[in-house]
């Protein structure tokens, strides 16, 4: 509910005179004649009409009314007991966590997987950086380097 200042409701009231307002609480009063204007303006609507405009309307065909029901929302319930809903709960866990058994990818003619471990004992730093590596004229893309290295440093003997 709004608070009204006690000396604008007695103007408002007809107590006092709209003078001893100060220009902010002048303000709020005409904004507040302005509401009680606007409320007292509205028409007392029925809701006959409305209903009788609905009644008298033709009845939808059939399609209208599939049409209809697709296109509206529907509330859509399930009902389960909560250890079946635990027992579904951690199926899904399972299913999530268990890996798959699958082929793996499938790899190109000249394509494989490899798993590189590096030891840098006196290393100062572990930033790598994307080069471009040439070997016997082909270009083998996305080779990386160790910072500060060559090519040649890197090719074994």
């Amino acid at each position: 509910m709004m608070h009204i200042d006690p000396q604008l409701q007695r103007v408002l009231d007809g107590e006092l005179p709209s003078d001893d307002l100060s220009p902010l609480q002048r303000e709020q009063s005409a904004a507040l004649q302005r509401a009680a204007r606007l409320l007292a303006e509205a028409p007392v609507g029925s809701v006959a009409a409305h209903v009788m405009a609905e009644v008298r309307r033709p009845p939808l065909s059939l399609g209208q009314r599939v049409a209809q029901w697709l296109t509206e929302r529907h509330a859509v319930t399930i009902a389960v007991r909560p250890i079946w809903s635990l027992a579904l709960a951690a199926a899904l866990a399972a299913i999530a966590v268990i890996p798959s058994r699958g082929p793996g990818p499938v790899l190109g003619e000249q394509e494989g997987i490899a798993q590189f471990v590096g030891r840098f004992p006196g290393a100062r730093s572990a930033g790598w950086r994307l080069c471009t590596a040439g070997r016997q004229g082909a270009r083998q893309e996305g080779v990386r380097y160790r910072e500060g290295q060559s090519r040649q440093s890197q090719r074994p003997r």
